[in-house]
């Protein structure tokens, strides 16, 4: 059921993101969440927009995410565990 509903929100993500993507003056395309948001929901949403951009850079620069969060969990659990063994 998890797979069904996955593959049912990258589905319209890509339709979405093929269906608002811009093309600038040089021929260059553009486009994906922050597009889709801002031209598909109107400009009331544009905030929305912005910051799924800052969120993204975010994750982008300091690996705000599941893996490394997983990682420092198992870091942190080897640490406790070593204590109480020694």
């Amino acid at each position: 059921m998890a797979a069904f509903f996955g593959m049912a929100t990258k589905y319209a993500e890509g339709l979405l993101a093929v269906k608002y993507r811009t093309t600038d003056e040089r021929g260059d395309i553009a486009g994906g969440p922050m597009y889709y948001i801002r031209h598909g929901m109107g400009e009331k949403y544009r905030p929305l927009a912005g910051f799924f951009a800052c969120a993204a850079v975010l994750v982008a620069f300091f690996g705000i995410g599941t893996f490394p969060a997983g990682q420092r969990h198992c870091g942190l659990g080897g640490a406790v565990l070593r204590r109480r063994v020694s």
